[in-house]
């Protein structure tokens, strides 16, 4: 997974970029250059640097404004930490309340799928300090400068939609935690707003939060099992066809977890020093990755077991269907007296708080997103850009509230449609294209210095078609997932096709263009 330099002079490839072209607005990056900002918004940065916030957004970062103290062990943190949280434990949840597979299969499923979606998000996360450059910055090597702007959107929106499907989990866990005593829209907001007022503070500030948030977590993690282990269920593994089935389903889901933070890798390792050894950053970001996120699933299918409990003195058939998986978390505490089920609650509260560590990087890279789809957007101080995706999250969370379970489903398959193919492209041209050609890191924003991004649209439009072929949903199900008995093999499709005409289309457009 070395990264591969292009041969000659370094600069061609690392030099720091020489200034603005002409006609294009800056970013701002500190007090100096608030006179290219609009009154109103020179007020906004001031306060911001005021609160320590970050304003420094998806400008190539040189060298000289890297932290040359941090290592690559710090993405770990970030990683495990923003994966292993109450959400996680929901999803790992579906394989046995929805596909109907056992603990095995299930425990079997989520290690082979998340470690094949986990490796791509690790080579995004040790291009950043290779590139200086923010992930979707780094899509322009591929789709260019104009048709990335298309990945950058879909980008911002999935950010949203993570937030949510977060946000909700937190807020059902905190609405059993109060006895169904706070509104459950009540509870959803406060989960969102501690992860606003979090995120504000930037690069620095999670990763102050990621270093310890885990601890945290295991801890909680540990009491949660503990207590609910008698309880568990071994489940018997799904036969026949119900087995293949649930398997390529589930694992479709699983699958999307990992795969949707190529997107973002890169955001959290770009302070770094380029010379940071990229073996080093891949292996940090994927065990970060697939251990944190593979331990909060298997929990998670853990606790699904509990509706197969026969124990009538739990009922948890009828408490999952009232209170959804945070009555499953709560329902593990009862029967010990009222001490033990106040301190259950508490284990609540800090198990819905732990949503932060996956609500404040989508924050924080849906303000970096919004950023790079044009010049404009990057004259709004992230702040407010930041405030206007709480309030779509805000908004989105209080109408699908009381749909966890069938919006979180949907979301993550929806995800694996576009964002796999998108991988495959981003993939292809990394380890195919740019071993021999490089990244030359003065054109980053240079439509005439990029790649046409013809082939990258038109490869990942492709994919995306045989992604859908082989979707299976309850409002869609494709035709070779049909032909095959309904399972899910979307991603599977998509990557392949995607893959394969990017080599053709690529190619092609190389000898043509030159770029």
């Amino acid at each position: 997974m070395e990264f591969q330099e292009k041969k000659g002079p370094e600069p061609d490839l690392y030099q720091t970029d020489s200034g603005p072209r002409q006609g294009e607005v800056t970013q701002v990056k500190n007090l100096r250059d608030l006179e290219a900002v609009p009154g109103f918004w020179t007020k906004v940065h001031e306060l911001s640097e005021k609160l320590g916030a970050e304003t420094i957004g998806v400008e190539q970062l040189p060298e000289e404004a890297r932290n040359p103290n941090q290592k690559p062990r710090s993405t770990f943190f970030v990683w495990s930490t923003a994966n292993f949280h109450y959400a996680a434990f929901t999803t790992g949840a579906l394989g046995p309340l929805l596909f109907g597979l056992g603990w095995w299969d299930s425990f079997l499923t989520v290690i082979f799928f998340n470690f094949l979606s986990d490796l791509a998000p690790a080579v995004i996360s040790y291009l950043g300090p290779r590139l200086g450059m923010r992930s979707m910055i780094i899509v322009r090597y591929s789709f260019g400068f104009y048709a990335s702007k298309v990945i950058v959107l879909l980008n911002a929106i999935t950010c949203i939609g993570w937030i949510v499907i977060n946000t909700i989990a937190g807020g059902g866990l905190l609405y059993d935690a109060s006895d169904a005593k706070m509104p459950l829209v009540v509870a959803i907001i406060i989960v969102l707003v501690i992860s606003l007022v979090t995120s504000f503070l930037g690069y620095k500030a999670i990763h102050l939060y990621d270093k310890y948030g885990w601890a945290v977590l295991i801890v909680i993690s540990i009491i949660v099992i503990g207590f609910g282990g008698k309880h568990f269920v071994n489940v018997p593994m799904a036969k026949g066809d119900d087995a293949r089935l649930g398997v390529l389903s589930y694992g479709a889901l699983v699958f999307s977890w990992g795969i949707t933070w190529v997107p973002l890798a890169a955001d959290y390792s770009i302070y770094m020093p380029s010379k940071t050894p990229s073996w080093q950053t891949f292996l940090w970001t994927f065990c970060g990755i697939y251990i944190g996120s593979t331990f909060a699933f298997l929990i998670g299918i853990a606790l699904a077991t509990l509706i197969s409990n026969p124990d009538p003195a739990y009922n948890f058939p009828a408490v999952y269907d009232d209170r959804g998986i945070g009555g499953l978390v709560g329902a593990i505490f009862e029967g010990h007296g009222t001490g033990v089920r106040g301190f259950g609650r508490f284990i609540e509260v800090l198990l819905a708080l732990s949503i932060m560590g996956a609500n404040i990087p989508n924050i924080y890279s849906f303000g970096l997103s919004v950023q790079a789809i044009s010049s404009w957007t990057q004259k709004i101080p992230r702040i407010i850009v930041t405030l206007f995706g709480f309030a779509v999250a805000v908004t989105v969370c209080c109408v699908l509230r009381n749909r966890f379970v069938e919006a979180l489903e949907n979301f993550l398959n929806v995800l694996s449609y576009w964002c796999t193919p998108f991988a495959a492209v981003v993939m292809t041209e990394h380890f195919i294209f740019r071993r021999s050609i490089g990244y030359n890191v003065s054109v980053w924003r240079d439509g005439k210095g990029l790649p046409t991004g013809i082939a990258a649209i038109g490869s990942w439009a492709c994919g995306i078609t045989a992604a859908f072929m082989g979707a299976d949903q309850t409002w869609l199900v494709g035709p070779i997932a049909k032909a095959i008995g309904g399972a899910d093999i979307g991603w599977e499709l998509g990557a392949a096709v995607a893959c394969v005409v990017y080599l053709v289309s690529r190619t092609l457009e190389l000898k043509t263009t030159g770029r």
